[in-house]
């Protein structure tokens, strides 16, 4: 992630390659700390595990969602990267991680 945040991918064709590039990091992230194919899956399939992995803890569930959410409407068109801020979306991704393996499974 701190390379990701140190590159000017952000400035590059709309922020799109920055917000693939943060999304794989997550789920290559949630793949190897949860063990399902999460690099693999859609987002709704993702959010499936989540809410069964952290069912009681509604925050995190909806940051992860969150997360998922901005990168998906930047990667099928349905947002502009200027109605986000990258360091907020990196330290979203680091509080992400840093939630999870707070998180009791």
């Amino acid at each position: 992630l701190q390379t990701l945040k140190s590159s000017d991918l952000w400035n590059q064709d709309d922020g799109k390659e920055f917000l693939a590039r943060l999304s794989f990091i997550f789920r290559e992230y949630l793949e190897n700390q949860y063990n399902f194919p999460a690099v693999e899956m859609s987002s709704p399939e993702i959010m499936d595990k989540i809410k069964l992995i952290f069912a009681e803890n509604t925050n995190l569930i909806s940051q992860i969602y969150h997360l998922l959410y901005v990168s998906d409407m930047v990667k099928f068109a349905k947002a502009k990267t200027n109605e986000f801020k990258p360091d907020d979306l990196i330290n979203q991704a680091i509080q992400c991680i840093t939630d999870t393996k707070n998180e009791k499974k």
